[in-house]
């Protein structure tokens, strides 16, 4: 009785997004590791669909962003300050839960079109579906 018990605050940890995730600051849970995927959602940004909204401003007219990004870069900082880059891509670490890195405090997660998907994307812009209706 009577005992308190203090308890220091810590600092939060986050990890940062960039490229077509958009940029960004997020805190990690501490209750449970957080892999690529669970990142990116936490992040707002759709998984294995078209790019989020930082794309959708730099196509605004035709079908493009229809072919996923899948090709994630994350810049980890090491104790001594040296930054390594972990390419991860997504279609394999979907299927393969081994290729499925866990996200550190202070990683930063760098989403980009693989160039035959960004290829894909730019011919799709080139396509133009305009079709009416014929009443008689």
């Amino acid at each position: 009785d009577g005992d308190v018990v203090f308890l220091e605050s810590r600092e939060i940890e986050y990890f940062l997004t960039g490229g077509l995730i958009g940029g960004g600051k997020f805190p990690l849970p501490r209750d449970h590791d957080v892999d690529i995927f669970e990142a990116i959602a936490i992040a707002n940004s759709n998984v294995m669909g078209p790019a989020g909204n930082a794309t959708a401003t730099n196509f605004r007219s035709g079908p493009g962003n229809i072919v996923a990004p899948s090709d994630a870069v994350v810049l980890r900082t090491l104790d001594n300050g040296e930054q390594v880059k972990i390419l991860v891509d997504l279609r394999v670490a979907f299927n393969d839960h081994r290729e499925r890195i866990n996200i550190l405090p202070r990683d930063m997660i760098v989403l980009r079109y693989k160039p035959r998907e960004l290829m894909a994307n730019i011919a799709l812009n080139f396509v133009n579906f305009n079709y009416s209706i014929l009443a008689n």
